[in-house]
């Protein structure tokens, strides 16, 4: 019976309150500057939280003699910005790696290639100890990675539209490419077959059409795989570390070449 009457009154108050006038009244702000007073209290109860967070950021996790960078190109990425990106076949090379492993135990299609976007990556590697926290400036966002599979005319599109912004992170495959179109295309060591379909491992944000990949949107069929880039790439750098003399592998070699 009680709840029944405290249902009641609720619901006496929200009709009440559609009647009621709104009126404004002006407010005041409060300026958030240099001048106002840190509250020691909120400090003190925030700093075992922000000691902890910063161990766990200064974990290293791996190591690399050589820096692996990004690259930023307002207009077509050149065969030049293809040499450089050390960074993009780097975390590539992980996200294909990771996903076949994946696959092996969920009985999903093996996918063949991996495809990402440059400007998800937004920080370098810099030579030397690598932190969990340098991951997290390379990618700080919680991108999922996706499995698709798409059918030969769809791989022809995206191919197109690779060839068209001048190149993207590539992993499983090589890509020839002119000014609009690609002339030629190899995947896991093989020439590309227009009449069959592919699996590529890629990211969320790229299947939603992101950075102008709107052709990802009608795969065939999309394998959500509940993993962030961020954690593969941690699980790489970390794997790669323990099996290859203490430290990452060069990727200096281009997978997409301009005519």
């Amino acid at each position: 019976m009680t709840r029944i009457k405290i249902l009641i009154a609720t619901l006496l108050l929200l009709f009440q309150s559609c009647r009621t006038v709104v009126t404004y009244k002006a407010g005041t702000s409060l300026d958030i500057n240099k001048t106002l007073a840190e509250d020691s209290s909120i400090s003190q109860w925030l700093q075992p939280l922000s000691d902890s967070l910063d161990a766990q950021m200064n974990e290293i996790i791996g190591f690399t003699p050589q820096e692996f960078r990004p690259i930023r190109s307002k207009g077509r990425i050149s065969q030049s910005d293809q040499h450089k990106a050390t960074l993009a076949r780097l975390v590539a090379d992980y996200t294909l790696e990771w996903s076949q492993n994946f696959v092996k135990t969920n009985q999903f299609p093996m996918p063949e290639l991996a495809l990402l976007n440059h400007n998800g990556l937004r920080n370098s590697i810099d030579s030397g100890n690598i932190s969990l926290g340098n991951v997290y400036e390379v990618m700080p966002f919680d991108n999922e990675v996706v499995l698709l599979v798409l059918s030969g005319t769809q791989m022809i599109e995206l191919f197109n539209y690779i060839a068209l912004i001048g190149g993207s992170p590539l992993s499983g495959g090589i890509l020839h490419i002119d000014t609009q179109s690609f002339t030629k295309a190899e995947i896991n060591g093989n020439a590309f077959d227009s009449r069959r379909s592919y699996c590529i491992a890629t990211v969320d944000f790229m299947q939603g059409g992101g950075d102008g990949f709107t052709m990802l949107k009608d795969a065939k069929r999309t394998i959500q795989t509940g993993t962030y880039l961020r954690d593969v790439i941690i699980t790489g750098i970390r794997q790669e570390t323990k099996e290859f003399n203490g430290q990452l592998r060069p990727r200096n070699n281009p997978r997409i070449f301009h005519r």
